[in-house]
């Protein structure tokens, strides 16, 4: 059996401290004058700790090490929303630095390019018959084969589209899109 002040020396709390939690319910009961049981009190210590931290309330913070699963669901919706801001910011930028098109637009930028190409390719020998006079028969078939294997050649190249996933900058552009338009709808801005 201890005296009020040794159970506080005990514990490493003031006297003060003491007779605060005495007063709580569940707490030990001295036995007469110096009938204050440290181990009870030890024990109704942890528990009334251990109790405090999962019991957080109002703004107070848990201890370290310790977390409430809304805390939880709180720090993983906050870590979304900036990884999301972070995609947003990256698609944006790379937009700005037209570094994304649409598969379409690419593909109607080659053809027109291709088409225009051999279209010009294709004319070259008569041109040049018209500046060389008395080009040999053996010149102008030798250039006409080549120019033909080369159109052949571009004719049939395909581009590899097997790393290209359309749904990720479409799913990039959707979230944007999403994310303004709630953003409007709440009154705010994206800027």
């Amino acid at each position: 059996m201890a005296t009020q002040v040794e159970v506080a020396a005990h514990l490493r709390l003031s006297d003060r401290q003491i007779r605060n939690l005495s007063d709580l319910p569940g707490a030990p009961k001295p036995k007469g004058r110096g009938g204050w049981d440290l181990d009870a009190w030890r024990f109704f210590y942890i528990e009334y700790l251990r109790a405090r931290s999962r019991d957080v309330t109002d703004g107070d913070e848990p201890e370290v090490g310790e977390s409430s699963p809304e805390r939880d669901r709180e720090q993983r919706l906050k870590n979304e929303e900036r990884q999301e801001r972070i995609l947003i910011a990256r698609v944006k930028r790379r937009i700005l630095a037209r570094r994304y098109a649409p598969i379409e637009l690419i593909s109607a930028a080659v053809t027109r390019t291709s088409v225009e190409l051999r279209t010009r390719v294709e004319s070259w020998p008569s041109r040049l018959k018209k500046i060389w006079l008395d080009m040999p028969t053996e010149a102008s078939q030798l250039l006409l084969k080549e120019l033909a294997a080369a159109l052949n050649e571009l004719a049939d190249i395909r581009i590899d589209l097997s790393g290209y996933d359309v749904s990720d900058i479409e799913r990039d552009l959707d979230r944007i899109e999403a994310l303004e338009s709630d953003a409007a709808d709440d009154g705010g801005g994206m800027g």
